[in-house]
Parts: structure tokens; C-alpha cells; sequence
């Protein structure tokens, strides 16, 4: 192969080219780099399906599960925590806004409101259990990031939903959605469910007293037990 053939040999990997073969083929030659190529363009894609499966749990499981799932734990996780921010929301007047608007609308309205609440779960760190028809739930204190502050995080993460719900109309446009935020810090249960579409739920007191404080609290502002809410608010700024 001479100088020429070489430069161009170069030039075509530079291009992108990722083989080549010489003239006159020969056919054995030919045969084995298509196989080769073959095996590549597999082993490619199984990288590329492990890589989204990877990043599809991850946002089905916190980190330190999935990091034990990879260790080649087996059978059921389950953690006892000591304590924990639990928090739940969902729309005032809900069942009239379905019975009102078209289930499209509807769906679209919910879309816009849990995309806000996903970015402000990755903004402040905290752990999204799942969503309940209009419910969010979000949980913080069971790993290591977020172990010491999570009342903190929580509470900012209610702040902030509260202000993105002030900018997510009604399906007609005539007024804002309006949200009950409540939540509560103590200790829970927490593991990992099911087989298909696996979730990290949290079980015990502390999630019910969460979803009563919810229940039963005003819109506009974040409800918790008065015990938990004086000790949170002294450690917080609010703006």
C-alpha cells in the first residue's frame, strides 16, 4: 500500500469511516470484518439499552438502592429510617376541575404541574415517591445527602411549589391552580416493592400525619404539626 492509499486511508477514518479493505477483495477478508463490525454494532447497542435502563431506574430508585441492586442484592430492600421529611400535595377543588374541563385538558394541566414539581425535586434534592392522580409525594432523609437537613429541604421544595402552582392556570386560563401542602419529620419505614415498574415506598406514622396535615390544611401554605413546623422554621429562611 502506497503513501497515497495511506493518506487516504487516514483521511476516511477521520471522516468517521471505522474499517476498510483493500483492493482486489478478497472474499474470507471481506466475510470476517463484516462479522466484526457486526459484533461492535451489538455490542453497542446492548450498551446503549443498559445505559438507558440504568438511567430509567435511577429515576424509579434513590442512589443507595441502586447502588446495593448492583452490588447483587436479592429479595426484598427494606430500610428503617429514624427520621424523615414526608410531604404530600394535591389541587384544591380537584374533582370539579375534572368534572369541568376535558380529560386532555386535564391531562395537560397535570403534565405542566408535575414537570415544575420534577425540576424542583432535583433542585433541592429531595426524593419524589409518586404521584396519586393530582397527589405529589416526595420524601428526604433517607440517605446520606440528605440525612442532616431534610425538614430544610422539603420545606423549601414546598416553597417553591407553591410559588411555580401560582403559574399554572386552569385549563380556560381564568385562574391559577391553587395547592394543599402538607407534610411531617419522624421516623418510617421504607423499601423497595413489586418486580415491574419497582418503587422505594415509605410506610408509618409519619407518612399518615403528612397526608392529614394535607388533608386538612388551607391552600397557599405549607401545614405541619406545631412541634415540627417551630423547630423547622427557626432553622429556615423564608422569602
Amino acid at each position: 500500500m502506497g503513501v497515497q492509499s495511506e493518506d487516504a486511508v487516514v483521511r476516511g477514518f477521520e471522516a468517521g469511516c471505522n474499517d476498510f479493505v483493500r483492493k482486489p477483495f478478497h472474499k474470507e477478508e471481506v466475510l470476517a470484518r463484516v462479522r466484526t463490525q457486526l459484533r461492535l454494532r451489538k455490542a453497542l447497542q446492548t450498551e446503549v439499552e443498559v445505559s438507558r435502563s440504568q438511567e430509567l431506574l435511577s429515576r424509579m430508585l434513590p442512589t443507595h438502592i441502586l447502588n446495593r441492586l448492583k452490588g447483587g442484592e436479592t429479595g426484598m430492600i427494606s430500610e428503617s429510617h429514624e427520621s424523615v421529611t414526608i410531604l404530600f400535595s394535591d389541587i384544591c377543588g380537584f374533582t370539579t376541575i375534572s368534572g369541568t374541563y376535558s380529560n386532555a385538558d386535564v391531562m395537560c394541566m397535570l403534565d405542566e404541574m408535575f414537570n415544575a414539581f420534577d425540576a424542583l425535586t432535583i433542585k433541592h434534592g429531595v426524593y419524589k415517591v409518586q404521584t396519586i392522580g393530582d397527589a405529589y409525594f416526595v420524601a428526604a432523609g433517607h440517605d446520606e445527602e440528605t440525612k442532616y437537613d431534610h425538614p430544610q429541604r422539603v420545606l423549601a421544595f414546598a416553597q417553591d411549589a407553591l410559588r411555580a402552582i401560582g403559574k399554572i392556570m386552569l385549563p380556560d386560563g381564568s385562574a391559577p391552580l391553587r395547592i394543599r401542602v402538607g407534610m411531617h419529620t419522624g421516623p418510617a419505614y421504607a423499601g423497595v416493592l413489586g418486580t415491574k415498574g419497582p418503587r422505594y415506598c415509605f410506610f408509618g406514622d409519619t407518612v399518615n400525619i403528612a397526608s392529614r396535615m394535607e388533608a386538612h390544611g388551607f391552600a397557599g401554605c405549607p401545614h405541619a404539626p406545631h412541634d415540627r413546623a417551630a423547630r423547622v422554621s427557626r432553622s429556615c429562611t423564608f422569602g
